[in-house]
């Protein structure tokens, strides 16, 4: 959990590090919305099915 704050804290600091150094208007693309809000739980389901469904083997 705390990688996944970690990396939420880099990605803030750094959009706002982006914002400092180009004022300019951001140009919003579908694709980094898409990224930036299904991404996390994708990379999460991805883990948890291949990890999740490795380790539940009945012996």
């Amino acid at each position: 959990m705390a990688i996944t704050w970690a990396f939420a804290l880099m990605v803030s600091l750094g959009l706002r590090i982006w914002g400092i150094y180009h004022p300019q208007e951001f140009v919003i693309r579908p694709l980094l919305v898409f990224l930036l809000l299904f991404g996390p739980s994708l990379l999460l389901g991805i883990w948890l099915f291949f990890l999740g469904f490795g380790q539940s083997r009945p012996d």
